[in-house]
């Protein structure tokens, strides 16, 4: 699903590109590969893979910053009522 929406986002029109015909979608796809925009099964998977670990990261900073508001937030609360 995802990778549809790299090709066509939502709310695009592809049905004037589909209608150019396979040899010129075929034509495209070629340039495509030569100009080095195709990706492998194995670039793909690798691709997911550092995606996957992004959002780990993410996460884990998300937390980080929940833990050290939580700590912070009382203390600066006491600190400005005195």
């Amino acid at each position: 699903m995802a990778g549809n929406a790299v090709i066509w986002p939502p709310g695009s029109n592809y049905i004037p590109w589909l209608d150019q015909g396979s040899d010129a979608i075929k034509h495209q796809g070629d340039e495509l590969a030569r100009l080095g925009h195709v990706m492998s099964g194995s670039e793909l998977k690798s691709n997911a893979a550092f995606e996957d670990s992004l959002i780990k990261l993410k996460t884990s900073i998300s937390g980080l910053a929940q833990v050290v508001a939580t700590t912070l937030i009382p203390q600066c609360c006491q600190l400005s009522i005195q």
